[in-house]
């Protein structure tokens, strides 16, 4: 079958390659999806569930059911997950009308990214804003950030250029910060597990990762716990690797929604 999995603590964490999709199992649930992959009937399994977890058969049925009817849709899934090269010919070819170039470092790395457009060089430039410089001592990494035909293309490298095509600005920034997480850190797309979009925070050499959804206030949280002895570690972006689990901090800045800056401002977090 078509996924991996990874028993962490008390769950069992899997991926489902056809649908690049993560599930957390406990150990009920686990049980389930193990007979499920042996191929034993539903009828089976509700009867084994229940002798095994001494449960009533109503609410065997119903997270047997459940867990019988999404599973299939994890390994067959009934949409297409996006190729970022299609369309890549054409954005190899575009020439830029209007640039502007900035010159960025971290991790005694440079690297220059040049856009087409003021939307494009504020949306990707701010957070990355406190890494500009003025010099590239150091041979930069190339990379162009366009517009191109109503999708947003990112050109990479200056000799043997390639091209990735996304229909929206937010899946460029994250191909972005991708292709400069494998360049910071000398790693290729495949060393890694996941990419956590999430706020994340450093305390005694271990990692406090806050995940919820968009505007919940992870990165507010983030800010407050920086007061209460914790180390600032990454925001919105957190590279996982697939050996030894170990998470990397991503450089980008903090991102703080303007109603949350006074609630910050008066417990003591300053902002330059």
């Amino acid at each position: 079958m078509a996924y991996l999995v990874k028993r962490i603590e008390q769950a069992h964490v899997l991926w489902f390659e056809p649908s690049n999709q993560w599930v957390q199992l406990n150990d009920q649930q686990w049980f389930i999806f193990s007979q499920f992959t042996k191929k034993i009937s539903k009828e089976e399994v509700i009867k084994k569930y229940c002798r095994r977890f001494s449960l009533p058969t109503d609410q065997a049925l119903f997270l047997v059911d459940n867990l019988f009817d999404s599973i299939p849709k994890l390994l067959n899934p009934d949409f297409e997950l996006p190729n970022f090269t299609r369309n890549s010919e054409d954005a190899l070819k575009h020439t830029l009308p209007k640039s502007k170039s900035r010159i960025y470092s971290f991790n005694n790395k440079s690297f220059k990214i040049t856009y087409d457009s003021p939307f494009l060089e504020q949306y990707i430039h701010l957070p990355l804003a406190h890494l500009a410089t003025d010099t590239d001592k150091i041979k930069p990494l190339e990379i162009e950030v366009f517009s191109l035909k109503n999708k947003y293309a990112l050109r990479i490298g200056s000799t043997n250029k390639r091209c990735l095509v996304a229909h929206e600005p937010g899946q460029i920034k994250r191909l972005l910060y991708i292709e400069l997480a494998n360049y910071f850190f000398d790693k290729r797309e495949d060393d890694w597990m996941t990419f956590i979009h999430g706020s994340a925070l450093r305390k005694n050499d271990q990692v406090l990762v806050l995940t919820s959804e968009g505007g919940s206030g992870k990165s507010t949280m983030a800010g407050l716990l920086q007061l209460n002895g914790f180390d600032y570690f990454s925001d919105d972006f957190i590279p996982v690797e697939t050996k030894g689990l170990k998470a990397f901090p991503f450089p980008a800045a903090l991102c703080i929604k303007n109603d949350a800056i006074s609630i910050l401002e008066s417990s003591g977090l300053g902002f330059s």
